[in-house]
């Protein structure tokens, strides 16, 4: 499962990356360039950060759920 903040953060590290002309449709993709290694590296670092907040926002979420539903069992 993927939280919307991943995509949030992926897209707007693909965005920073993008550079010169942007098209849309289905030939955009091979109408762009080739991203540098910096970029290859900016992007990879972007998708393992937005990764690893996905997986906080979910752990926390559990955890918030499992407390109210040991205090709600407990009254």
């Amino acid at each position: 499962m993927q939280c919307r903040c991943c995509v949030c953060l992926v897209l707007v590290a693909v965005q920073a990356c993008q550079f010169g002309p942007v098209y849309s449709g289905p030939g955009a993709s091979k109408s762009q360039q080739k991203l540098s290694r910096m970029q290859k590296e900016s992007l990879r670092r972007a998708k393992k950060y937005a990764v690893e907040q996905c997986i906080k926002s979910v752990l926390l979420k559990q955890t918030i759920a499992h407390q109210h539903q040991v205090c709600t069992a407990l009254y």
